[in-house]
């Protein structure tokens, strides 16, 4: 719909400039500022395990390895919580099992 208004260059433009699509299908984008915000919500939980005792060195390690923390969040379907994967005290090898084979496909 929106080649037939703009030039190509510009349909183009408005977009993937201002969308994100990390699937790479079509009819997967959403918008740019709320991937961003998604990434700002990660990182401030991250920040949070830490309890004031944020430094330069820290904040550095927490942004390297978000990407890390949300493809495994996302792959295992987790939210945080043990009960999220079944993981129990009389189950931890199943438990284990849940988590761990999502993340070798």
């Amino acid at each position: 719909m929106i080649n037939c208004f703009l030039t190509p260059r510009l349909a183009h433009q408005l977009t993937w400039n201002r969308f994100v699509n990390h699937r790479g299908n079509e009819d997967t984008n959403h918008p740019m500022d709320l991937d961003v915000e998604h990434s700002n919500k990660a990182f401030k939980n991250d920040v949070t395990s830490y309890r004031g005792q944020i430094t330069e060195k820290t904040v550095n390690r927490i942004s390297r390895s978000l990407n890390y923390t949300e493809d495994i969040t996302k792959k295992t379907g987790a939210t945080g919580s043990q009960e999220s994967i079944g993981l129990t005290v009389d189950s931890i090898s199943s438990g284990l099992d849940k988590l761990i084979r999502p993340l070798l496909r």
